[in-house]
């Protein structure tokens, strides 16, 4: 992926930050694999049987999955390039 953004590399305030994982292409499988079930249904405010589920949850209703995660007051860990991106 990174390879994707190569000509931005060094570029004056310019920083990279991108996963090397291949959780998926979207923010949602890596909030999904940056958390435990347990924490994701709490902070969404629904059941899901596992985290496939929460995972197709999550991108067949994106907005309503973000809104709920914002207004959440269960913390979530996000994934090490959001992190790195927030620093």
């Amino acid at each position: 992926m990174r390879a994707r953004y190569a000509a931005y590399e060094g570029k004056p305030g310019v920083r990279i930050c991108v996963s090397d994982d291949a959780v998926g292409m979207t923010l949602e499988p890596h909030l999904v694999a940056a958390n435990d079930l347990a924490t994701l249904m709490s902070a969404l405010g629904r059941a899901f049987p596992d985290k496939d589920a929460v995972t197709k949850w999550m991108l067949d209703n994106k907005t309503e999955a973000a809104l709920a995660i914002h207004t959440s007051t269960t913390p979530i860990n996000f994934p090490r390039y959001i992190q790195d991106a927030i620093q």
